[in-house]
């Protein structure tokens, strides 16, 4: 089955280089992020990054923004799983940006969302910060109250690693307060646990205990 993905990797990046040579080049940036599909799929995350950032290039100059912001969240990723988590923040940073100029707010939230998390990972924990309350906002101005909660638990623990207590208190008792008020038992038991230790929740966001 790798070899499958292998061999249809390789496809597609010869049928992009033909896309560009005849100058089709919705085409060619379709083809580059059906080759970064696959590359991932066969573990090569860095080819997979690079296509897609490649795609991503392409839409941007033919005006496809919302297929350009796909393509950089897709690139995010992959850059992630290579361990390149500073790329995979300004890729997720950029799509962000697009999201917002085109009204995709949820979206834009999410990107947010996982900016976040890879500024985090890195010690950026100033943008860090600044892409959890953006994202929170956005989530509370579109109604979905979990994911505000999350964002301001995750922020709340960037806080603590920042000495910020008094921020960091002011987070999990909002975050906590949306819990108790939607029923995410769970994760209101994460935050009271925070509140106590001022020790930041290490569980992963799981939907299937919500």
């Amino acid at each position: 089955m790798l070899r499958d993905h292998k061999k249809a990797a390789s496809s597609y990046t010869e049928a992009a280089e033909i896309y560009g040579r005849i100058g089709q080049d919705e085409r060619r940036a379709k083809a580059l992020s059906d080759a970064g599909e696959r590359y991932g799929r066969d573990g090569q995350y860095r080819k997979a990054a690079s296509s897609y950032t490649a795609a991503a290039e392409i839409y941007g100059r033919i005006g496809q923004d919302e297929r350009r912001a796909k393509a950089l969240s897709d690139a995010g990723e992959r850059y992630s799983w290579d361990g390149q988590y500073r790329k995979a923040a300004s890729s997720y940073t950029e799509a962000a940006e697009i999201y917002g100029r085109i009204g995709q707010d949820e979206r834009r939230a999410k990107a947010l969302s996982d900016a976040g998390d890879r500024y985090r990972w890195v010690g950026q924990l100033r943008k860090a910060a600044s892409s959890y309350i953006e994202a929170a906002e956005i989530y509370r101005r579109i109604g979905q109250d979990d994911y505000r909660a999350d964002r301001l638990r995750v922020l709340g623990d960037v806080y603590v690693e920042q000495l910020k207590y008094n921020q960091a208190k002011s987070c999990y008792s909002e975050a906590q307060a949306i819990y108790s008020r939607t029923g995410s038992r769970y994760f209101e038991w994460l935050v009271q646990e925070a509140l106590h230790s001022w020790t930041p929740p290490i569980t992963p966001i799981d939907d299937k205990f919500r």
